[in-house]
């Protein structure tokens, strides 16, 4: 003989325990989703600010008639950054690095 209890829920014991169950793992997939996503924004920010630094190195030593991409470059790979590019366009400068596959670009007068 069931007890009153089991009739009363009708046979669905055991139905908070399932929907507790998918409910906390659709919130670690969004936790993943949130971190994931967030560290691609910081890679993309710190490539713009390794690019930013990198160019301001080389415009500095252009200006002081020093090997300029060779300073680029080290302050590019001081900021764990890969210089990608650097070049002039007239007055200015400009370097593009890559970190863990996010590109940035910079352009730097001189100074």
């Amino acid at each position: 003989m069931r007890n009153k209890r089991s009739v009363a829920w009708g046979g669905k014991e055991g139905y908070a325990t399932v929907v507790g169950a998918v409910l906390c793992a659709a919130l670690v997939g969004c936790a993943v989703l949130v971190v994931t996503l967030a560290g691609g924004v910081i890679a993309q920010h710190r490539a713009q600010v390794a690019a930013d630094m990198a160019a301001i190195a080389r415009a500095q030593t252009l200006w002081r008639g020093e090997d300029s991409c060779r300073a680029a470059e080290e302050t590019a790979r001081d900021n764990s950054a890969e210089m990608i590019r650097c070049q002039e366009e007239g007055v200015d400068v400009i370097v593009a690095v890559r970190i863990r596959g996010r590109e940035a670009a910079s352009r730097a007068g001189v100074v």
